[in-house]
């Protein structure tokens, strides 16, 4: 799946929001905090590119979850700061053979970041992050609901970051859908493990998400 169908599921999902929910125009001040659960889909062309031995690959398209918390730190004229955190993961599968069954990718990212509020109701967001992420190669047997981790071909970690745009469309005072979506510019250097030369890994990783924000 490409960036460009995803935003059209993300788009979808919005307009089967009922209209009330859309529409209504919430007067309270921004929230003290913020915090939302997300899942989504991502791109990682630069996965996809990889080559095996075996002539298999890793799937450019993947899932993610995502969960993050924001403090409102300070107002501006027509917007507002909020300072948090958050932590997400991302799996890619794979039709490259290990012993008993395909690999996967791995990945994990956790770093502070910042949130840019503006508009009418303060519920479009400005995006930024960087901190760590953590990538691998590995093979996982899963039976029913408990997988177990076979072999780890290759592991590694950098530090990069984000920037992306999202926006909390308000269902009541307590709670909105929240959609985000980000550009992760992240570079792994050499990647091994695929019983070839080491390739480079490369960004960006699209991703784009739809949850829930408290």
């Amino acid at each position: 799946m490409c960036p460009k169908y995803a935003i059209v599921l993300l788009l979808l999902a919005t307009a089967a929001l009922p209209k009330s929910a859309l529409a209504a125009e919430d007067t309270t001040p921004l929230s003290a905090s913020r915090f939302a659960a997300l899942i989504g889909v991502h791109d990682w062309s630069g996965l996809g590119d990889l080559q095996s031995a075996d002539g298999g690959r890793f799937q450019s398209t993947g899932v993610n979850f995502q969960a993050e918390w924001h403090r409102h730190v300070t107002d501006f004229q027509r917007s507002a700061l909020l300072v948090g955190g958050e932590l997400g993961f991302f799996t890619n599968d794979s039709n490259i053979q290990g012993l008993t069954s395909d690999l996967i990718s791995r990945g994990m990212y956790v770093m502070p970041s910042l949130k840019l509020a503006f508009g009418r109701q303060r519920n479009l967001y400005l995006d930024a992050g960087a901190g760590l992420y953590v990538v691998d190669f590995a093979e996982v047997d899963c039976s029913g609901y408990l997988c177990t981790e076979l072999d780890d071909l290759w592991q590694e970690t950098t530090l990069a970051g984000y920037l992306g745009f999202s926006a909390d469309l308000r269902i009541s005072q307590q709670w909105a859908v929240a959609l985000e979506a980000k550009v992760h510019f992240v570079s792994f250097g050499a990647a091994s493990g695929l019983g070839t030369e080491p390739q480079k890994l490369d960004g960006p990783i699209y991703m784009f998400q739809v949850g829930v924000a408290f």
